[in-house]
C-alpha cells in the first residue's frame, strides 16, 4: 500500500462556489443593491455582500452568523470577488434594516407585538419576479399559515408548545414565500389576522399578482377573515 502525504489545504465548503456563481449569474446582486441603495462611502461591504454572506451560513451547514468568523471564512478567502465580513458587521447591517414593532390588541384586550418589514417584503417579491418564480398578471393558489419558530432570543414569549420563540405568519405561492410578518409566540392566530391578510393582498395587488384559490387552516375560520379573503380570490378552501 502506497501512502502519499498531501500538504494542500482541503476546503470542506468547495461546493459553495457553485452557489455563489449561480447567484452572480442571476443578477440578484445588482437587484439587492438597487433596491436597498448604497451604504455610506466609508463602508467596506455593500448590501449585496452582506446578503451573500448571510446565504453562505445555511449553505455551509452552519448554525448562526457567528460561524462566519471561525468556521467558514478561513476556507473561502481564496474565492475571487467574494467579500466575507465578520459576523459583527453582518449582524449590524441586518439590524440597520429592521423596522419597529407594533402593538395590537386581541378581542379580549390582550396586547401583543407584531413586526412587518414592508421594504424587505417588497424586495422578496421583486426577487421572485426577477427569477421568474412568479409572474405579473397570473393567478396563483395562495397558502397562509403560522409556524412556531423556537428560539431563546431575549424578546421571545412562551408559545402553546411550552417553548419560547416567535409565531410568524407567512403566505406562500407555489412554495415561494410572498409575505412575512413576525408575531409574539403567545399570540392567537386569529388575532389581527384579517389586517395581516389585507396588507398581504395589498402587496400582491400592487405587484399585479392575483389569487385563484386561498387555502387556510381552522385558525382562519372567523367571519372577518372569511370576508377579507372572499373579496380577493376566485375560490377559497378553509
Amino acid at each position: 500500500m502506497k501512502i502519499e502525504k498531501s500538504f494542500q489545504k482541503i476546503n470542506p465548503f468547495g461546493g459553495i462556489n457553485f452557489v455563489i456563481d449561480a447567484i452572480r449569474k442571476s443578477g440578484l446582486l445588482q437587484l439587492f443593491d438597487n433596491e436597498l441603495g448604497k451604504r455610506p462611502p466609508q463602508s467596506e461591504y455593500s448590501y449585496s455582500d452582506i446578503i451573500v454572506d448571510t446565504f453562505i451560513v445555511p449553505f455551509c451547514n452552519a448554525d448562526c452568523i457567528e460561524d462566519l468568523n471561525e468556521h467558514i471564512s478561513p476556507y473561502l478567502s481564496d474565492i475571487p470577488n467574494l467579500k466575507i465580513a465578520n459576523s459583527d458587521t453582518v449582524l449590524r447591517v441586518l439590524k440597520s434594516m429592521k423596522t419597529e414593532k407594533v402593538q395590537v390588541k386581541s378581542s379580549k384586550g390582550n396586547v401583543y407585538e407584531i413586526n412587518r418589514n414592508e421594504k424587505l417584503n417588497q424586495l422578496n417579491i421583486n426577487t421572485l419576479k426577477h427569477l421568474g418564480l412568479i409572474k405579473e398578471g397570473h393567478f396563483y393558489d395562495f397558502d397562509f399559515d403560522n409556524e412556531h419558530l423556537p428560539t431563546e432570543k431575549y424578546d421571545t414569549k412562551v408559545s402553546y408548545k411550552k417553548t419560547k420563540g416567535y409565531f410568524p405568519s407567512m403566505a406562500t405561492i407555489e412554495g415561494c414565500p410572498v409575505f412575512f410578518e413576525n408575531r409574539d409566540a403567545n399570540m392567537n392566530v386569529k388575532t389581527n389576522q384579517a389586517a395581516t391578510l389585507k396588507e398581504c393582498f395589498k402587496l400582491l395587488k400592487n405587484n399585479n399578482i392575483y389569487i385563484n384559490r386561498g387555502r387556510f387552516d381552522a385558525g382562519s375560520y372567523t367571519k372577518e377573515v372569511v370576508e377579507v379573503v372572499a373579496k380577493k380570490r376566485k375560490k377559497s378552501i378553509v
